[in-house]
């Protein structure tokens, strides 16, 4: 490379950049971490306890599962609503103190997020610049990380598992066609952890990719009885029943005559999601939820018909696309995990950290689009980036800042973004399949 290469163009400085955007605020995390103090007890008004935000779930319900106690249990402040896998792979740390499992957990995650960042990177743009392009991907990754830095603060003040969603997502698209099986598998395990990963199971049946479908699949079954092994196969089922009971309730189906994980309402105040938005408006209408499902699959299939059109316009069948369109299963894939976050039934601002895939889809095909789109590419992302940090907090704020979330502002503002990006960077990932069909006939 010309001794002469701006600073953007030697891979080494973007790289150093991207590590740091990951390892100071996972530093910083830390150092919260060690400030924790002891407080009230949420159910126990006699009981003081540390509790180190989000860890403290993870940690109980681990501590729990090796202690063969009730990982759902409400005592103390508890509040772990998953499936029991995460508990059960947990049990090294609960057997630590909280505060010394918090760091390794914050150092994992750190290397999760990096990982995801990266690899969902390095495959978007393999498919949609047709080769691996290390300045590409560290400048594409620092950018997505610059634009959402304050939700990876979040991530790790909170030490939460978003992280694990968007690796499980980048390996399986890195794997789809040439390890399907592989690559439904990991979406599989992380399904036990955090259930939008299985958003792509219907894509993997609408699309025929059936390894890949039976991969997650089995993977998800395997893992949800894997706990079994040590927890037992009765006090497993009765932990499952809990966890698919707290999720059926989160969908806002009413199951208080079951024992339950504690979830919130699907009209839940903190949630930004279209679906909770369409459930908030049917019962501010005072309509039955049976509406605000129709609202909501009015909104998705609208989404899928805008697809439907412009896949008609260019010639391509929606239900059968031609399988060299690499970068046109990378558009749908990114259209996954968006669909996952605006229709998911609890989606809170800090979710919206696994959006880093949106904005490094922006930097990859902002100079392959044509120029006269590229300020609408450049617009939606700021806009985007502000709706979440705006309106800002306070209670001069406040009833704005309620309004801003009733009615989904980030959700919208995040598919405007998503479909600038997929209607304009179309044209050029149906090149692709003239490209390639040129390159296979041989000249006569």
């Amino acid at each position: 490379m010309s001794s002469q290469a701006r600073w953007w163009e030697r891979p080494l400085v973007p790289a150093i950049i991207t590590i740091a955007l990951v390892a100071v605020p996972a530093l910083l995390g830390m150092n919260k971490s060690f400030k924790a103090k002891l407080e009230q007890s949420q159910t126990d008004a006699g009981m003081m306890i540390l509790r180190i935000d989000d860890y403290f779930h993870f940690w109980s319900a681990g501590k729990a599962m090796a202690e063969g106690g009730d990982i759902f249990s409400t005592r103390h402040g508890q509040n772990y609503i998953y499936p029991p896998l995460m508990a059960w792979l947990f049990q090294p740390l609960g057997k630590l103190d909280q505060a010394i499992g918090v760091h390794i957990w914050i150092a994992l995650d750190a290397l999760i997020l990096f990982a995801g960042i990266v690899i969902f990177a390095a495959e978007l743009t393999k498919r949609l610049r047709g080769k691996v392009d290390w300045q590409v991907i560290w400048t594409a990754s620092a950018f997505g990380l610059v634009m959402l830095i304050d939700k990876v603060m979040a991530q790790f003040k909170l030490q939460q598992t978003d992280g694990i969603m968007l690796l499980a997502m980048g390996l399986a698209l890195r794997w789809l066609d040439s390890r399907p099986l592989l690559a439904g598998a990991v979406l599989g395990i992380a399904g036990n952890i955090k259930y939008l990963s299985l958003i792509a199971l219907p894509w993997f049946i609408v699309r025929g990719r059936w390894k890949a479908a039976a991969g997650t699949i089995g993977s998800f079954v395997i893992c949800l009885f894997i706990p079994s092994i040590t927890r037992g196969w009765d006090r497993n089922m009765a932990d499952l029943k809990v966890a698919f009971a707290g999720l059926v309730e989160a969908f806002g189906v009413n199951v208080e005559h079951l024992p339950r994980a504690t979830s919130h309402p699907i009209t839940w105040e903190r949630s930004v999601s279209l679906t909770s938005t369409m459930f908030r408006l049917a019962e501010a209408i005072s309509a039955t939820q049976l509406v605000a499902v129709a609202f909501t699959a009015l909104i998705a299939l609208s989404c899928v018909a805008i697809a439907w059109v412009a896949y008609r316009r260019r010639g391509l069948s929606f239900l059968r696309l031609p399988p060299q369109l690499h970068g046109l299963i990378a558009l749908e894939w990114v259209g996954l995990l968006i669909a996952s976050l605006t229709f998911g039934p609890q989606t809170t601002a800090r979710h919206m950290i696994q959006l880093i895939p949106l904005f490094i889809l922006a930097w990859i095909v902002y100079p392959i689009v044509q120029a006269k789109w590229r300020p609408f590419i450049i617009a939606g992302c700021i806009a985007l980036a502000l709706v979440m940090v705006l309106p800002p907090g306070g209670k001069s704020f406040e009833s704005l800042l309620t309004m801003w979330r009733a009615v989904g502002v980030v959700s919208w503002v995040t598919l405007a973004l998503f479909f600038t990006l997929f209607l304009t960077t179309l044209p050029r990932v149906v090149g692709q399949r003239a490209d390639s069909h040129t390159q296979a006939v041989p000249p006569a």
